[in-house]
């Protein structure tokens, strides 16, 4: 789920994934196709969560589908004699700050932990759950590098996390994070002061007595507009198969903004109120971390921006199946997120992005064998990608390792929502009396 190219060096997936293209991909067509056009480095997506554990992807862009690991896991019982492991108990520290005009924002979010290689594939197991991590950046960064590399996580809910800044302003403060679950640790008291331009120190005291640490700045706010409320105004569209759609004649779309000074990777999220009714999933309950709210669950559309010379807008072009009078949308809320990172999220961000497969057709996929990702798991390549470095130890007794995985990011963003309602240039009720529905 990175901005990289497409066409060149994409063709790797570990074992099996499996993605199952429904119906409601062809409305996510209609939507990516005009993201593309607009952003260019641009990933589309809404994963959800099926009850036998696997997941779908709702997932389709101009014929081109992008998966990631987070589905089904199939391998034959490989081990490489080359293979060179990361040192046992290597720490893995991953956090992110963010800055807001609004208090959507969840807490800032630091994981902190221990990985170790699997050399056998058989034996990998990804990992399960990251509750109550809210950020989808953070969530699919760590997911898709641990299972990238083959890595067996383990949380240090004993560890000391402690975030100084904004560094050399009057609002500096240092903040002792709570641990939650999981190697989670947050800003439950939301005590420090996170603000767009601001510098920030971070420390990691180990259970085991190695501290790490690093800084980070955050980009300038971005400035993006659009109305608190929209009229769509929609068509009726036929499939060959002499089904019907709705469309809307006038996309949902801001005025240009530029990216903000600092930003080497932007975010785009597209969330609705009818999620559920694409997606056709029960309800919003169904998707992917639903609990990080409205503007950060996973839902419809997911986009990564890498070129940051290009002035942009925000779009939402409206399309819906009206066949099910049960999933026609009347009304609504549309949810907006736009996240600019600074590049610290980079080296580890654009690695773990090269670790998708590309659908040239929906049948055809290019695939890595397994043991040229084996000969990558390399733990100087893992630990070239950190920006977390060794700080010492707080006794001599400690362990002297200095080797870390990781990286702390900053990002401003800004959300907002915009309540629609629908009006037909056609009456439902009569449409769907004539298709005998």
């Amino acid at each position: 789920m990175s901005g990289f190219n497409l066409h060149n060096g994409l063709k790797a997936v570990i074992g099996c994934i499996t993605s199952t293209i429904t119906a409601t991909a062809i409305a996510t067509t209609a939507i990516t196709a005009t993201a593309i056009a607009n952003n260019g480095g641009f990933i589309g997506f809404g994963s959800i969560k099926r009850p036998n554990g696997r997941y779908n992807s709702a997932c389709l862009m101009l014929m081109l589908s992008v998966v990631s690991f987070s589905g089904c896991y199939q391998a034959t019982s490989v081990q490489n004699e080359g293979f060179e492991p990361l040192p046992s108990n290597t720490p893995f520290i991953m956090g992110h700050l963010e800055a807001a005009m609004d208090t959507m924002v969840n807490y800032p979010e630091i994981l902190v932990g221990t990985v170790n290689s699997i050399p056998i594939v058989e034996d990998f197991m990804p990992i399960p759950d990251l509750y109550p991590l809210h950020k989808p950046t953070l969530i699919e960064t760590i997911k898709l590098f641990i299972e990238a590399f083959y890595l067996d996580y383990t949380p240090d809910g004993g560890a000391k996390v402690v975030i100084k800044g904004p560094l050399n302003t009057s609002d500096y403060r240092e903040v002792i994070f709570t641990h939650t679950e999981n190697g989670i640790f947050k800003d439950v008291n939301n005590e420090l002061l996170i603000k767009a331009s601001g510098s920030y120190e971070l420390s990691v005291e180990l259970s085991d007595g190695r501290i790490f640490g690093t800084q980070t700045t955050i980009p300038e706010l971005v400035d993006a507009e659009l109305p608190n409320e929209y009229v769509i105004h929609t068509e009726l569209g036929h499939y060959h198969s002499g089904e019907v759609y709705e469309f809307g004649i006038h996309e949902l779309e801001s005025p240009i903004y530029y990216p903000p000074k600092g930003s080497y990777l932007g975010e785009e999220q597209i969330n609705s109120s009818f999620d559920d009714l694409r997606l056709h999933v029960p309800s919003i309950e169904s998707l992917d971390y639903y609990y990080s709210g409205n503007h950060t669950r996973s839902g419809f559309i997911f986009a990564f921006i890498k070129d940051m010379r290009k002035a942009r807008t925000l779009r939402f072009p409206y399309f819906a199946d009206i066949m099910d009078r049960e999933r026609i949308v009347n009304e609504g809320e549309i949810y907006h997120r736009l996240a600019f990172h600074n590049e610290d999220v980079g080296p580890l961000h654009d690695f773990v992005g090269q670790f998708l497969v590309a659908f040239d057709t929906l049948a055809e996929n290019y695939m890595i064998d397994s043991m040229d990702l084996l000969n990558l798991n390399n733990y100087r390549l893992i630990a070239s990608l950190s920006n977390i470095k060794y700080k010492g130890a707080i006794r001599d007794s400690a362990p002297k390792d200095t080797l870390v995985v990781g990286h702390f990011s900053g990002s401003s963003a800004w959300y907002h929502t915009t309540k629609f309602t629908v009006e037909r240039s056609f009456d439902v009720d009569s449409v769907l009396q004539d298709l005998d529905f």
